[in-house]
């Protein structure tokens, strides 16, 4: 027997993007009956809106989306609140942020869309003799993959131990590097076969990898990228990175192009572009609206960058998506 209606709210994503974005808070009826709601964004958000701003829900979901006008605020995160307010019962309080960027924001422009396992919960992306390889993460399911770019078909896999949360991935010559996430291994494979080469110890998480052609980069979740010995792992650099005079922490997925550190920040839609040399935010990839709506309910966050280094194509995809966007940068 249902208990009488009650309010659960969930805000799948709390950040917006950089250059507009929505965010989607999802409200459902946990008991029986209909539930109505009012929507209002409080505490600090002139900037932001919510529609529709009120509805009824027996079973199923409402979604509220809630935009974002950045125009005249500072440099910065700023943050307000979407209160939720059934006729029954508390009202829901869901802290949201928006962050503006100090350097220049870019648009992107999809030129394909490609295939991609929505059940893969991607954690590094690479690029390899025209295909993807691919980092997939959680216990008991992280891989490394090949990948066929056109169908998204896994051409070649090898699973992690069941105890171990796959990370970053980076193609260095002939061989390919995996973090994990906590147990402070990065696994060496070849390239061609996957069989094991060597195994890498290191301190602290395994976020993010990328090879520039002489060293890893290697990222934990912190400001820092960290520089390594593409051939012992050993340290032999690091830096710390800003946007505007502040760190910028959560450094995810990393990929290496142009002379520039290209890097997911979690919980965002966006990419850092970074100088390795002074770890300044050079500027920033706005990746809002990829998904539509449906499909973002139902995926987790961007994270995931290959770029070909022959062609110069560039390649993002994120965790649960069900598609690689092939993107190009806008001026």
């Amino acid at each position: 027997m249902q208990g009488p209606p009650s309010l659960v709210v969930e805000t799948p994503q709390p950040s917006f993007g950089l250059i507009g974005g929505r965010l989607a808070v999802l409200v459902r009826n946990g008991g029986g009956g209909s539930l109505g709601w009012t929507a209002a964004v409080t505490t600090g958000g002139a900037w932001a809106a919510a529609a529709p701003a009120a509805g009824a829900v027996t079973t199923g979901t409402d979604t509220v989306w809630v935009t974002a006008d950045r125009a005249g605020l500072a440099p910065g995160t700023h943050y307000c609140s979407l209160v939720v307010t059934p006729t029954a019962g508390g009202a829901r309080t869901i802290p949201l942020r928006a962050y503006v960027a100090a350097e220049p924001a870019r648009g992107v422009r999809v030129l394909a869309t490609h295939p991609h396992d929505p059940g893969a919960f991607t954690q590094g992306l690479a690029w390899d003799r025209g295909a993807l390889v691919e980092g997939t993460g959680h216990y008991g399911e992280s891989e490394l993959r090949r990948v066929e770019l056109a169908t998204g078909e896994v051409l070649q896999s090898v699973a992690l131990a069941a105890n171990e949360f796959g990370e970053g991935v980076a193609v260095v010559r002939d061989r390919v590097l995996q973090l994990t996430w906590q147990n402070r291994r990065a696994y060496v494979r070849d390239l061609t076969t996957f069989a094991p080469l060597d195994t890498f110890l290191y301190n602290g998480e395994g976020w993010g990898l990328a090879w520039d052609g002489a060293r890893l980069v290697m990222s934990d979740g912190s400001s820092a990228l960290v520089f390594r010995d593409p051939d012992t792992f050993a340290e032999t650099g690091r830096v710390t990175v800003t946007t505007g005079g502040a760190e910028l922490e959560r450094l995810n997925e990393l990929e290496c192009a142009g002379g520039l550190v290209w890097a997911n920040v979690w919980l965002t839609d966006f990419i850092a572009r970074i100088d390795p040399a002074s770890g300044a935010v050079v500027d920033w990839l706005d990746l809002t609206g990829l998904l539509t709506r449906e499909q973002e309910l139902a995926a987790d966050v961007l994270n995931g960058i290959a770029v070909d280094g022959v062609s110069g194509r560039i390649f993002v995809t994120g965790k649960f998506w069900p598609s690689v966007f092939e993107i190009e940068v806008l001026d």
